[in-house]
């Protein structure tokens, strides 16, 4: 797949700014229409063979042909021997299979799984994990749980014993 880079700043080049004051957006969209295709031709002359007719169906405008007069005009593309040409484009086309990602078997061959710190960090965290575990374990041993069939105090009732133990205390005193 091919491609081309866009400065995200085009839209304030004059040539261009001149475009969309006399066309509108539709006369920058023609414009990038056109130099998509000139980029996806497999020529270094980057041209287009000029079809009016053609470019104005695909682009479905009737002012395609005086957007192109108008980038001619304004030296956004040039016009040799009845073909579009935009020589500026040679800088910015790309090809998509010469910046081919590496593949995933490549990448699996240079793995080498996580280095022998992180591993040491991991096995460190597991073991205080584990350690908190059984004190945890052991600490709910000693907790005698009460009979399953002990009826839970009322209200009323842990009042009266914090209120005797409170009066308890007071004696002491």
């Amino acid at each position: 797949m091919k491609w081309f880079q866009l400065h995200t700043n085009s839209l304030y080049d004059p040539k261009i700014v001149k475009l969309i004051k006399e066309h509108g957006i539709t006369g920058y969209g023609v414009y990038m229409g056109i130099n998509v295709l000139i980029a996806e031709r497999d020529n270094d002359e980057y041209t287009l063979e000029h079809d009016q007719d053609g470019l104005e169906t695909l682009f479905n405008d009737p002012n395609t042909a005086k957007i192109i007069q108008t980038c001619l005009k304004l030296g956004l593309l040039t016009k040799t021997k009845g073909k579009l040409q935009n020589k500026k484009l040679s800088k910015y086309v790309g090809n998509w299979q010469k910046r081919r990602v590496t593949p995933t078997e490549a990448l699996r061959s240079t793995y080498r799984g996580p280095t022998e710190d992180l591993q040491l960090r991991r096995e460190e965290k597991e073991e205080k994990r584990k350690k908190e575990l059984r004190e945890v374990s052991e600490h709910n041993s000693d907790i005698k749980s009460p009979p399953q069939n002990t009826p839970r105090p009322t209200a009323q009732q842990l009042f009266d014993q914090e209120a005797t133990k409170l009066a308890n205390a007071k004696k002491i005193n």
